[in-house]
């Protein structure tokens, strides 16, 4: 096997989406004194792996990615408290259109209180984002989509299970018709 993290600290919480012959992979690193999301893209099949990048790159402790891939576009998602640190989570996302080489600056798609165990799918130029969130006192599941290929994400999120006891464990996919 091979060391695609190439991390002298821990790396956890591996993701994995392909489109053809690339595979993308996402985990947490710990570098020193934060977790961050790191990527890393094959083209050849898994045979051979781009260096790690850090695409979430900021003062706050980043975790729980997930990766989708359509076409060129590669989509990831995670926790992140870069907005107040040690406070409170929220839902990042950042997008590449060239196949994983480049991605956007990280954008915090949900702006609230306690945010966790964010899913992803995509479709085409759609993206669904679901996760749980405790900003109603209790835990429940919010959804936010975007219909130009992850630049812009809907707001404010819909709470989905709306309910006064707790909701967890969510997950989402997404088809064509």
């Amino acid at each position: 096997p091979d060391n695609i993290s190439e991390n002298t600290g821990g790396s956890f919480e591996p993701q994995i989406s392909s489109e053809g012959n690339n595979v993308y992979v996402v985990w947490t690193g710990i570098v020193p004194g934060n977790g961050d999301i790191f990527f890393a893209r094959s083209t050849d099949g898994g045979v051979t792996f781009s260096e790690p990048d850090n695409i979430s790159e900021n003062i706050g402790s980043s975790s729980e990615p997930q990766i989708s891939s359509e076409g060129n576009n590669v989509y990831v998602v995670w926790i992140d408290n870069a907005d107040n640190p040690g406070v409170t989570n929220d839902i990042f996302s950042a997008r590449s259109i060239d196949g994983g080489q480049t991605f956007s600056e990280p954008d915090n798609i949900n702006e609230n209180t306690l945010s966790e165990l964010p899913q992803i799918s995509s479709e085409g130029n759609n993206v669904y984002v679901i996760w749980t969130d405790f900003t109603p006192g209790n835990y429940d599941i919010f959804f936010s989509f975007s219909h130009d290929g992850g630049q812009t994400f809907s707001t404010p999120p819909d709470n989905l299970s709306n309910n006064t006891g707790d909701s967890f464990g969510s997950q989402i996919s997404c088809s064509t018709f």
